[in-house]
Protein backbone atom coordinates (compact mmCIF):
# COMPACT_ATOMS: atom_id res chain seq x y z
CA UNK A 1 0.00 0.00 0.00
CA UNK A 2 2.93 2.31 0.79
CA UNK A 3 4.27 2.11 -2.58
CA UNK A 4 1.23 2.85 -4.12
CA UNK A 5 0.89 6.15 -2.25
CA UNK A 6 4.35 7.09 -3.39
CA UNK A 7 3.16 6.76 -7.03
CA UNK A 8 1.69 10.54 -7.28
CA UNK A 9 4.57 11.59 -5.74
CA UNK A 10 7.14 10.03 -8.00
CA UNK A 11 4.68 10.91 -11.39
CA UNK A 12 5.13 14.78 -9.83
CA UNK A 13 8.64 14.35 -9.53
CA UNK A 14 9.10 13.69 -12.83
CA UNK A 15 7.29 16.19 -13.99
CA UNK A 16 9.76 18.65 -12.56
CA UNK A 17 12.10 18.26 -15.31
CA UNK A 18 9.84 19.99 -17.71
CA UNK A 19 8.57 23.09 -15.47
CA UNK A 20 12.45 24.39 -15.67
CA UNK A 21 13.30 26.24 -18.63
CA UNK A 22 16.06 24.44 -20.83
CA UNK A 23 19.30 24.76 -20.58
CA UNK A 24 18.73 27.09 -23.95
CA UNK A 25 16.92 30.21 -24.22
CA UNK A 26 15.52 31.88 -21.31
CA UNK A 27 12.40 33.11 -20.77
CA UNK A 28 11.45 36.05 -19.23
CA UNK A 29 8.63 38.01 -17.21
CA UNK A 30 9.85 41.31 -19.44
CA UNK A 31 8.58 43.19 -21.35
CA UNK A 32 5.01 42.46 -21.48
CA UNK A 33 3.26 43.08 -17.71
CA UNK A 34 2.16 39.29 -18.40
CA UNK A 35 4.18 36.86 -16.24
CA UNK A 36 5.65 34.02 -17.85
CA UNK A 37 4.92 30.73 -17.03
CA UNK A 38 8.52 29.47 -16.82
CA UNK A 39 10.33 28.86 -13.22
CA UNK A 40 14.59 29.33 -13.49
CA UNK A 41 16.22 26.47 -13.95
CA UNK A 42 17.71 25.13 -10.83
CA UNK A 43 21.48 26.86 -9.92
CA UNK A 44 20.96 29.81 -12.42
CA UNK A 45 20.45 33.74 -11.47
CA UNK A 46 18.67 35.71 -14.00
CA UNK A 47 17.96 39.59 -13.92
CA UNK A 48 15.63 41.67 -15.51
CA UNK A 49 15.75 45.50 -16.00
CA UNK A 50 13.89 48.10 -17.31
CA UNK A 51 14.17 52.08 -17.74
CA UNK A 52 10.70 53.32 -17.72
CA UNK A 53 8.98 56.82 -18.64
CA UNK A 54 5.63 57.34 -17.25
CA UNK A 55 3.03 59.85 -17.88
CA UNK A 56 0.23 59.88 -15.26
CA UNK A 57 -1.24 63.04 -17.01
CA UNK A 58 0.27 66.03 -14.46
CA UNK A 59 2.81 63.70 -13.53
CA UNK A 60 6.00 62.20 -15.29
CA UNK A 61 8.04 59.56 -13.30
CA UNK A 62 11.65 57.85 -14.44
CA UNK A 63 12.26 54.24 -13.36
CA UNK A 64 15.92 54.20 -13.76
CA UNK A 65 15.43 50.97 -13.86
CA UNK A 66 13.01 48.55 -12.29
CA UNK A 67 14.67 45.31 -11.41
CA UNK A 68 13.44 41.70 -10.79
CA UNK A 69 15.84 38.85 -9.95
CA UNK A 70 15.23 35.21 -10.11
CA UNK A 71 17.23 32.36 -8.70
CA UNK A 72 16.33 29.19 -9.00
CA UNK A 73 16.80 26.93 -6.40
CA UNK A 74 14.78 23.99 -7.55
CA UNK A 75 13.85 23.21 -11.03
CA UNK A 76 9.76 23.55 -9.67
CA UNK A 77 10.89 26.97 -7.37
CA UNK A 78 12.13 30.72 -8.09
CA UNK A 79 13.16 33.19 -5.95
CA UNK A 80 12.25 36.67 -6.72
CA UNK A 81 12.99 39.82 -5.75
CA UNK A 82 11.55 43.68 -7.01
CA UNK A 83 13.29 46.75 -6.79
CA UNK A 84 13.08 50.15 -8.12
CA UNK A 85 15.21 53.54 -8.87
CA UNK A 86 12.82 56.13 -9.52
CA UNK A 87 13.32 59.75 -10.33
CA UNK A 88 10.18 62.20 -10.49
CA UNK A 89 9.79 66.19 -9.25
CA UNK A 90 13.82 66.58 -9.32
CA UNK A 91 14.56 64.10 -6.73
CA UNK A 92 15.18 59.68 -6.69
CA UNK A 93 14.52 57.59 -4.41
CA UNK A 94 15.56 53.72 -4.22
CA UNK A 95 12.67 51.03 -2.67
CA UNK A 96 12.71 47.31 -2.65
CA UNK A 97 9.25 46.66 -4.01
CA UNK A 98 8.29 43.07 -3.48
CA UNK A 99 9.57 39.89 -2.92
CA UNK A 100 8.53 36.06 -3.35
CA UNK A 101 8.31 33.12 -4.65
CA UNK A 102 7.41 31.32 -8.21
CA UNK A 103 6.25 27.80 -7.83
CA UNK A 104 5.64 25.22 -10.67
CA UNK A 105 1.81 23.63 -11.17
CA UNK A 106 1.52 21.64 -14.45
CA UNK A 107 3.11 21.43 -17.29
CA UNK A 108 1.53 22.37 -20.37
CA UNK A 109 0.09 19.53 -22.81
CA UNK A 110 -2.30 19.96 -26.23
CA UNK A 111 -4.77 22.51 -24.63
CA UNK A 112 -3.94 22.22 -21.11
CA UNK A 113 -2.00 25.19 -20.41
CA UNK A 114 2.00 25.20 -18.54
CA UNK A 115 0.80 26.61 -14.96
CA UNK A 116 2.92 28.55 -12.37
CA UNK A 117 1.76 29.97 -9.46
CA UNK A 118 3.92 33.61 -7.83
CA UNK A 119 2.95 34.73 -4.67
CA UNK A 120 5.11 38.24 -3.63
CA UNK A 121 5.01 40.53 -0.35
CA UNK A 122 4.92 43.94 -1.18
CA UNK A 123 7.13 45.72 1.07
CA UNK A 124 5.46 49.15 3.01
CA UNK A 125 5.62 51.31 0.63
CA UNK A 126 2.73 54.31 0.69
CA UNK A 127 4.08 55.72 -3.07
CA UNK A 128 3.62 51.85 -3.85
CA UNK A 129 -0.37 51.63 -6.32
CA UNK A 130 -0.50 55.68 -6.19
CA UNK A 131 -1.33 55.17 -9.94
CA UNK A 132 -4.44 52.21 -9.23
CA UNK A 133 -7.71 51.88 -7.75
CA UNK A 134 -6.40 51.76 -3.77
CA UNK A 135 -7.62 54.07 -1.48
CA UNK A 136 -4.76 53.98 1.00
CA UNK A 137 -2.30 53.23 -1.51
CA UNK A 138 -0.42 50.37 -0.04
CA UNK A 139 -0.83 46.50 -1.28
CA UNK A 140 0.57 44.10 0.81
CA UNK A 141 0.56 41.31 -1.74
CA UNK A 142 -0.30 39.55 -4.64
CA UNK A 143 -1.12 35.78 -5.45
CA UNK A 144 -0.71 35.64 -9.64
CA UNK A 145 -1.87 32.42 -11.71
CA UNK A 146 0.16 32.30 -14.99
CA UNK A 147 -0.56 30.76 -17.73
CA UNK A 148 0.75 29.42 -21.10
CA UNK A 149 -0.79 27.77 -24.33
CA UNK A 150 2.06 26.55 -27.22
CA UNK A 151 -0.16 27.08 -30.17
CA UNK A 152 2.52 26.77 -32.65
CA UNK A 153 5.81 26.57 -32.56
CA UNK A 154 6.20 30.05 -33.12
CA UNK A 155 2.59 31.20 -31.87
CA UNK A 156 1.34 31.28 -27.91
CA UNK A 157 -0.79 33.03 -25.45
CA UNK A 158 -0.08 34.07 -21.87
CA UNK A 159 -2.05 35.06 -19.53
CA UNK A 160 -2.60 36.05 -15.97
CA UNK A 161 -5.44 36.32 -13.47
CA UNK A 162 -5.04 36.74 -9.59
CA UNK A 163 -5.82 39.05 -6.28
CA UNK A 164 -4.03 41.48 -5.54
CA UNK A 165 -4.56 42.71 -1.33
CA UNK A 166 -4.65 45.78 -0.09
CA UNK A 167 -3.70 47.17 3.60
CA UNK A 168 -7.81 48.62 3.64
CA UNK A 169 -8.92 44.98 3.35
CA UNK A 170 -10.11 45.79 -0.36
CA UNK A 171 -8.62 43.47 -3.29
CA UNK A 172 -7.95 44.51 -6.61
CA UNK A 173 -8.14 41.59 -9.49
CA UNK A 174 -5.36 41.67 -11.91
CA UNK A 175 -6.00 40.50 -15.40
CA UNK A 176 -3.24 39.95 -18.51
CA UNK A 177 -3.94 38.36 -22.07
CA UNK A 178 -0.69 38.49 -23.99
CA UNK A 179 -0.57 36.77 -27.56
CA UNK A 180 3.11 35.83 -28.82
CA UNK A 181 5.11 35.92 -31.99
CA UNK A 182 8.57 34.37 -32.36
CA UNK A 183 9.30 36.00 -35.92
CA UNK A 184 12.79 33.98 -35.95
CA UNK A 185 15.41 32.68 -33.85
CA UNK A 186 15.88 35.67 -32.17
CA UNK A 187 13.23 38.18 -32.69
CA UNK A 188 9.86 38.28 -30.61
CA UNK A 189 6.69 40.24 -30.93
CA UNK A 190 3.97 40.60 -28.22
CA UNK A 191 0.69 42.74 -28.06
CA UNK A 192 -1.48 42.64 -24.69
CA UNK A 193 -4.37 43.82 -22.80
CA UNK A 194 -3.86 44.35 -19.13
CA UNK A 195 -5.40 46.06 -16.09
CA UNK A 196 -7.42 45.40 -13.24
CA UNK A 197 -11.05 45.41 -11.37
CA UNK A 198 -11.06 47.30 -8.05
CA UNK A 199 -14.13 48.52 -6.12
CA UNK A 200 -16.50 48.35 -9.32
CA UNK A 201 -13.19 49.59 -11.92
CA UNK A 202 -12.05 48.33 -14.30
CA UNK A 203 -8.49 49.48 -15.80
CA UNK A 204 -8.00 48.66 -19.27
CA UNK A 205 -4.55 49.13 -20.59
CA UNK A 206 -3.20 48.46 -24.33
CA UNK A 207 1.01 47.88 -24.93
CA UNK A 208 2.88 45.79 -27.48
CA UNK A 209 6.65 45.43 -27.40
CA UNK A 210 9.65 43.36 -29.59
CA UNK A 211 12.50 41.89 -28.08
CA UNK A 212 15.65 40.33 -29.37
CA UNK A 213 17.83 37.37 -27.87
CA UNK A 214 21.72 38.50 -28.51
CA UNK A 215 22.08 35.42 -27.55
CA UNK A 216 20.74 32.29 -24.81
CA UNK A 217 21.69 34.49 -21.86
CA UNK A 218 20.98 38.27 -22.47
CA UNK A 219 17.99 39.81 -24.35
CA UNK A 220 17.26 43.73 -25.36
CA UNK A 221 13.77 45.09 -25.42
CA UNK A 222 11.32 48.11 -26.18
CA UNK A 223 7.56 48.59 -25.72
CA UNK A 224 5.24 51.43 -25.06
CA UNK A 225 1.59 51.06 -23.21
CA UNK A 226 -1.53 52.86 -22.96
CA UNK A 227 -4.24 53.60 -20.87
CA UNK A 228 -7.43 52.88 -22.59
CA UNK A 229 -9.80 54.92 -20.62
CA UNK A 230 -7.14 57.89 -19.61
CA UNK A 231 -5.45 58.48 -23.31
CA UNK A 232 -3.16 61.28 -21.43
CA UNK A 233 -1.43 57.91 -19.26
CA UNK A 234 1.26 55.80 -21.13
CA UNK A 235 4.74 54.36 -20.51
CA UNK A 236 7.31 53.66 -23.09
CA UNK A 237 10.36 51.40 -21.98
CA UNK A 238 13.44 49.89 -22.82
CA UNK A 239 15.31 47.03 -21.07
CA UNK A 240 17.82 44.26 -20.76
CA UNK A 241 17.45 40.79 -19.21
CA UNK A 242 20.51 38.37 -18.67
CA UNK A 243 20.95 34.88 -17.05
CA UNK A 244 24.30 33.27 -15.80
CA UNK A 245 24.69 29.75 -14.06
CA UNK A 246 25.73 29.76 -10.41
CA UNK A 247 26.39 26.25 -9.62
CA UNK A 248 26.12 22.85 -11.17
CA UNK A 249 22.59 21.05 -9.54
CA UNK A 250 24.14 17.96 -10.94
Amino acid sequence: MRSVRLLPLLFYLSLVELCGQPTGRMETDRPDQAECANVVKAGYLQGEFGFNFNNYGSTQEWDVPTSLIKYGIANLLELRYVSILELANGGSSYRPDAAGLKVFLFPGKKWIPRTTVIGHYHFNDDKRDNSDNNRTHHSVGELVLTFQNDITESFGIGYNFGPEFHSDGTTEWIYRLTPGWNLNSRDFFYAEIFGRVAQGNTQVWADAGIARYLNDDLKVDFSAGLNLQQKKQFYGAIGISWRFKVYNQD
